[in-house]
C-alpha cells in the first residue's frame, strides 16, 4: 500500500515511467549521485490505505484505486446496483455477485 523508492538502486532505465498506471506522474532525470545518507535509504513516494471487499472483508486494492475506478464506471452502469456493487468487491466476490445477479435475472 506504499510506493517506495531507493535512488541508489535506480538505473534510470525509464521502465517505471512507461509501465506506471497513472500516466504522466513520473519523470526521471539523471542528476548524478548525492552522497548523503538519505540517498541510500528508501523514501516513501506515495501511500494509501488498503480497501477491504464489501462482501468478504479481504483487502484487495488501495482505496484511491477503487474510488477512481468506481467514479469512472458508475455512470456507465447506470442504476444497476449489482454492477455497481462489483466495483467494491475482490475478484472472488465480484464473480459471485455477478452470478447471483444473473440468476435473479
Amino acid at each position: 500500500n506504499a510506493l517506495k523508492f531507493n535512488a541508489s538502486l535506480c538505473t534510470t532505465c525509464g521502465y517505471c515511467e512507461v509501465s506506471c498506471a497513472e500516466k504522466d506522474t513520473l519523470k526521471l532525470t539523471r542528476s548524478g549521485m548525492e552522497f548523503n545518507p538519505n540517498y541510500f535509504e528508501y523514501q516513501t513516494m506515495a501511500k494509501d490505505e488498503l480497501f477491504a471487499c464489501i462482501e468478504c472483508g479481504k483487502e484487495f486494492a488501495t482505496k484511491k484505486a477503487v474510488e477512481k475506478i468506481a467514479n469512472l464506471m458508475k455512470p456507465k452502469f447506470g442504476n444497476d446496483e449489482s454492477k455497481i456493487k462489483t466495483l467494491y468487491c475482490c475478484a472472488d466476490c465480484k464473480a459471485k455477485v455477478m452470478i447471483e445477479a444473473m440468476r435473479k435475472g
